[in-house]
């Protein structure tokens, strides 16, 4: 089951560098906190209960591919995709686009970024899926 969720930012002054385009670093904040929503809103988990429950989503891996550039007060939206790639590894697929582009026109992609996430277990380190968190994941079936 794919579900896929959306989060709206707008770009603010402090984000941008001197050529005045968003800083690289920026957009890792935009996809980290559109994960953090994803996992809020279909697993009903927040940062904080998992931590609670010491769990904690540890990247391994980014890869983003940066297509256009965002400047000051531009908007766009991050859209988020969870899979399984095994009992402990996840992949979020994520797209950055303009927001405000006029409704039947093609949206413009600014980055697109492939996350390799697992689970640990914030006591010992070891990469786990525990069973509370197994249960949540029960609709996201592994992919090859």
């Amino acid at each position: 089951m794919s579900k896929t969720h959306s989060v709206n930012f707008v770009v603010r002054d402090y984000e941008c560098d001197q050529g005045q385009g968003v800083n690289n670093a920026v957009y890792l904040n935009y996809l980290e906190h559109s994960r953090f929503e994803y996992i809020r809103k279909f697993l009903g988990w927040d940062v904080q209960n998992l931590l609670n429950n010491n769990i904690a989503f540890v990247v391994q891996r980014i890869e983003i591919d940066f297509k256009r550039s965002l400047a000051s007060n531009d908007e766009c939206v991050v859209e988020s995709t969870l899979s399984r790639l095994g009992q402990r590894q996840f992949k979020f697929e994520q797209n950055i686009y303009f927001s405000n582009t006029p409704t039947g026109v093609a949206r413009k992609t600014v980055a697109t970024a492939i996350v390799i996430c697992t689970a640990i277990n914030t006591k010992t380190g070891k990469s786990e899926t525990p069973p509370m968190l197994e249960e949540l994941l029960q609709d996201f079936p592994m992919i090859a």
